[in-house]
């Protein structure tokens, strides 16, 4: 069955939910994070999570906590069960050969921005979320400005946290670069006065494809459910992280293909 969370940008609040669920349900629902904006279009779509409200999505919509407390999970169950009682959609309509191709090239496209890797910057042991977007829009590519106003706007909506796992996530849609990037932040000695063991920066560009809105919310989805990623990223070498980060674009690549 096809599900979909829905979140502001599609690579942040979405994603980490999208590897929270797929812990729980990954057997009943092909998962799929999404913006708020191309939700309201996809026809496809059987079931819609997401943590606030949106107007106009096309079926059934759950508001849920990203937590996922236990109530949550009893009323996400009982609205599969429902679901998957009634008959199976009709298929989609065949892409042509000239949209295959376009999105072929969309996602080499995607994949080439993220080739040079996920970039590791060293920071301080104090948790300051200001001073943190600080450090990392001056390692990013693009207007330094922008990008540290658009994350800090973004932060200032509600941090994104997964404490179990150990991280937080700084991200943002912004005019401040043509190219998707991520970046992690990791404190000296292994771990911030909070807890955690630091903090992964993904940034779109506001003139995005598909593609590099999906690969950027993968990123940030397989940081989230994927122990041995994480923990390369987090503590291992960089050697390690690299051949970590390729695997994952090459599954990526694969996919689209």
């Amino acid at each position: 069955m096809k599900a979909a969370v829905v979140c502001a940008s599609g690579i942040g609040v979405s994603a980490l939910l999208c590897a929270r669920l797929e812990k729980t349900f990954g057997a009943q629902m092909d998962l799929e994070a999404l913006s708020a904006p191309e939700a309201v279009s996809r026809q496809d779509v059987e079931l819609f999570l997401t943590t606030f409200d949106v107007q106009g999505l096309p079926t059934r919509t759950l508001k849920v906590s990203p937590l996922l407390p236990a109530a949550d999970l009893r009323q996400i169950q009982t609205e599969l069960a429902g679901l998957q009682a009634k008959p199976a959609r009709g298929g989609v309509q065949a892409e042509n050969l000239e949209d295959l191709l376009v999105q072929v090239e969309e996602t080499a496209r995607a994949v080439r921005m993220l080739q040079t890797g996920i970039v590791r910057i060293p920071t301080g042991t104090v948790y300051d979320p200001a001073v943190l977007i600080h450090e990392a829009a001056r390692s990013l590519q693009g207007d330094t400005e922008i990008l540290e106003q658009d994350l800090w706007r973004r932060e200032q909506l509600g941090a994104v946290m997964a404490p179990e796992e150990g991280f937080a996530l700084f991200h943002a849609r912004t005019g401040g670069t043509a190219r998707i990037q991520a970046a992690i932040l990791l404190p000296a000695g292994g771990q911030y006065d909070n807890g955690l063991r630091g903090v992964l920066v993904t940034v779109l560009p506001v003139d995005h494809t598909p593609p590099m809105q999906q690969l950027l919310a993968q990123v940030n989805r397989q940081m989230g459910q994927d122990a041995g990623f994480r923990q390369v990223l987090l503590s291992g070498p960089a050697q390690a992280a690299r051949e970590a980060t390729d695997r994952l674009l090459a599954d990526f690549l694969r996919h689209g293909l």
